[in-house]
């Protein structure tokens, strides 16, 4: 199934004021996305496999055929190797496999975003349980600068207890 057909930015996309209908659509878009990788992977096989044909076919028909296909002489195995690469059934086929190949990786890159994303809604869910998203408009202001000195006395701690931090201390104190 080529990229194409699939709209890659609208699934990932998170609407963290619908988290109960992302949750629920995520394990439908994994499972379309990672069908969708699958089916780029046998695709893939099955380009490899018609490679090999062609390779096989053109192989076939030079050591047959040498010298209807122009070499002055029985050709050397580089040669014919060389006379295949350049063939343009050869050259097609491979384009196929590079192509398919193409297709699995960035298929592969999306399933691993949908499992990102999965990690993402746990990770929203957290947050709108531990009541990140309450409107801040609703606490006062003198709420709001207790908890913006609180967050400030906490970090000052950490930092007074970083043991870089107490390093740096001392060396500014000794100099």
């Amino acid at each position: 199934m080529p990229t194409d057909d699939l709209n890659y930015k609208e699934d990932l996309a998170i609407d963290k004021d619908a988290l109960e209908i992302c949750l629920v659509e995520q394990p439908d878009l994994y499972g379309k996305w990672s069908k969708a990788w699958a089916d780029s992977i046998r695709d893939r096989d099955r380009a490899k496999e018609n490679l090999a044909v062609v390779k096989a076919k053109l192989d076939r028909q030079v050591r047959q055929s040498w010298d209807i296909l122009g070499f002055d002489k029985k050709p050397t195995d580089l040669a014919i190797t060389t006379w295949i690469n350049a063939h343009e059934d050869y050259q097609e086929a491979n384009f196929l496999v590079i192509e398919a190949t193409y297709e699995s990786n960035v298929l592969e890159g999306a399933k691993w975003a949908f499992q990102h994303r999965k990690e993402s809604l746990d990770n929203l869910v957290k947050l709108f349980l531990s009541n990140y998203y309450a409107d801040s408009n609703a606490i006062g202001t003198e709420a709001r600068e207790m908890l913006t000195d609180m967050r400030k006395d906490q970090h000052e701690k950490v930092l007074d207890n970083n043991p870089r931090a107490k390093k740096l201390k001392l060396k500014r104190r000794t100099t």
